[in-house]
């Protein structure tokens, strides 16, 4: 069976994970690690998983402000594992 888990939409954030057996895919993961990984718990998904397939499939983080009705590119990152295995967000 594959399920869509709505992990968040709105201004603060967006991500999707669609799991299948024991995988999942993560569309969007447009929240911190710390947040990601805490949505990801409370829809009772695998940690392990939403945070190997951050760090494989999301090459680059982008953190866009927003102003006056103007946005720009404020800050370039990328996710990793660290030591403990847990999701981060390396600058």
């Amino acid at each position: 069976m594959t399920t869509l888990h709505v992990l968040g939409s709105g201004s603060s954030g967006n991500a999707l994970a669609i799991v299948s057996q024991d995988e999942v895919l993560l569309i969007d993961a447009g929240f911190s690690a710390r947040e990601m990984e805490r949505r990801a718990a409370l829809a009772g998904l695998d940690l392990w998983a939403i945070a190997r397939q951050a760090v494989s499939a999301i090459g680059a983080v982008l953190h866009i402000e927003r102003a006056g009705g103007m946005r720009w590119l404020a800050g370039i990152a990328r996710f990793a594992l660290d030591g403990a295995g847990r999701l981060t967000v390396v600058p």
